[in-house]
């Protein structure tokens, strides 16, 4: 599970995401019509991957292209 919040008040466009809806939090910047990593939430480094960065940036993709950013989202899957 995934808890995605749109960036706001910065200069930045983009989400943070927050693995297993816990405190800690990770960063996905929106640079024109690319989606990047900006930070890998702590989770992922205690992973040695980038899951959940990889999912969110997904997601984060996806409402981009849809055109649909939308403040927060929750990501859930079996």
């Amino acid at each position: 599970m995934i808890k995605l919040e749109k960036i706001k008040n910065s200069g930045s466009q983009g989400y943070f995401y927050h693995p297993e809806n816990t405190d800690d939090v990770g960063m996905i910047e929106i640079k024109g019509d690319e989606v990047v990593i900006a930070v890998q939430a702590n989770r992922d480094k205690e992973l040695g991957v980038p899951y959940y960065a990889n999912k969110a940036r997904a997601e984060v993709l996806r409402l981009l292209k849809a055109g649909t950013l939308v403040d927060s989202k929750i990501l859930a899957w079996y």
